[in-house]
């Protein structure tokens, strides 16, 4: 995998501890060569500090998993990757999250603040997935309406992860200009599964908000199926 990331890089937090970015001190596992400072690449533990985001964490050393870089790498099965950005994600020694809030539980547990929102200012790469997740629970619970019992919704959900999901570039994405275009048919095609995975995950997870833990509806979110997000009408 082609290291993209040396020691003294600055990549952005994408997590929800409230740091904006992090600088790598040290990788963990791999020493420098001649003239060649240590590098790391995605799923690399480094040691980093917080340059912004909140007080507390600023200046402090911790570990870090890169997740995210810009310089393409080449998979097993011959498929080139990269991002949009460099990025890393603050975790505990062992390697899991510090903070387990995760982008789906965060579009879910602010989707009913979200919904309201006409325009959306773009801060991070999260913000654009945000966006994504919260127009999707939009359409979600319009499906459910009308779904009496969890045993119906379910149904429901799963008629709907069975339509095909565009990707940016196509006709049907609803926000055009919010993603980078896909480079290549492969390239579009791992985007689209992306979207379907992390679509069956909120899918998942938002049935057991909409519902309560007997079967019955939960007024207090199919309520805001009828609200429009970004003025954007829903199927």
């Amino acid at each position: 995998m082609s290291l993209g990331l040396p020691v003294a890089a600055t990549v952005n937090c994408a997590d929800n501890t409230g740091a904006k970015n992090l600088y790598i001190i040290s990788v963990k596992g791999i020493k420098g060569r001649l003239n060649r400072l240590p590098s790391a690449c995605v799923g690399d533990m480094v040691m980093a500090t917080v340059k912004k985001g909140k007080p507390d964490l600023r200046k402090k050393v911790m570990p870090a998993v890169i997740v995210r870089q810009r310089k393409p790498w080449r998979r097993k099965d011959g498929v080139y990757m990269y991002f949009e950005d460099n990025a890393g994600v603050i975790v505990n020694p062992k390697g899991e999250m510090k903070d387990k809030i995760d982008i789906v539980d965060e579009a879910i547990t602010f989707f009913r603040a979200n919904v309201f929102f006409r325009n959306f200012d773009i801060k991070s790469p999260a913000d654009k997935l945000l966006i994504y997740l919260t127009l999707y629970i939009n359409v979600a619970l319009k499906r459910l309406e009308g779904c009496r019992t969890l045993a119906v919704g379910t149904k429901a959900i799963i008629n709907l992860g069975l339509e095909k999901v565009p990707v940016p570039g196509e006709p049907g994405f609803p926000f055009p200009g919010l993603f980078a275009l896909p480079q290549s048919q492969q390239e579009a095609e791992l985007f689209r599964n992306y979207l379907k995975q992390i679509r069956e995950e909120t899918s998942g997870r938002l049935l057991s908000c909409a519902y309560r833990p007997n079967g019955t509806p939960n007024k207090w979110w199919l309520a805001f199926a009828k609200r429009k997000f970004m003025n954007i009408i829903v199927p």
